[in-house]
């Protein structure tokens, strides 16, 4: 198999497996939200970092990927002010 070879499957696997968990990032998020927990926009940041930590600990992945993109997205608002 040649290195072109070898980069494209490996493309496509990384591609799918991102696409994958993003959707479970957004199935997450959903139910969550029906479940009353919103408002990440506007509580402190240090309940967000102590909500990542605490799934870190859990092992919770799609929660440690939703409370980063939470974090990372008021970061972003935050430097464009």
């Amino acid at each position: 198999m040649t290195d072109s070879n070898q980069f494209a499957q490996q493309k496509e696997l990384l591609e799918q497996l991102v696409d994958d968990f993003a959707a479970r990032m957004k199935a997450k998020l959903t139910l969550k939200s029906m479940q009353g927990w919103n408002g990440w926009q506007t509580c402190p940041i240090n309940d967000l970092e102590n909500g990542l930590k605490n799934h870190i600990e859990k092992g919770d992945m799609v929660d440690v990927a939703n409370y980063a993109l939470m974090i990372d997205a008021r970061n972003i608002e935050k430097k464009s002010q």
